[in-house]
């Protein structure tokens, strides 16, 4: 068997990737198994493809949200970060247990 024999065609189309994006925006907490029960033509492997690698979507806390960060979210997370060592001050930094050496 030659290489261009083992792969296999996608068999996620764009018609596919929009279903399940509309239903996952419908419905942040969906699962795999429910959308499977929505999109019966398509196995469960062939749509978790598409939620997690097509689409970029991770489970957090039991709901589907994007997997990227972005520049806002960052800044956000830093200013949080600087304030919260400015409210607490040494407190914060005497609590590290860092080892340099």
């Amino acid at each position: 068997m030659t290489n261009k024999e083992a792969v296999r065609p996608s068999l996620i189309s764009d018609d596919l990737l929009q279903e399940t994006e509309g239903e996952i925006c419908a419905n942040r907490r969906v699962t795999i198994t429910e959308l499977h029960h929505i999109i019966p033509e398509v196995s469960k492997t062939t749509i978790h493809e598409a939620v997690t690698e097509n689409l970029g979507y991770r489970i957090l806390c039991s709901c589907w949200v994007p997997k990227m960060l972005m520049d806002d979210h960052k800044t956000d997370r830093f200013h949080a970060a600087v304030s919260h060592v400015l409210r607490t001050g040494r407190r914060f930094v005497s609590g590290l247990h860092c080892d340099w050496r």
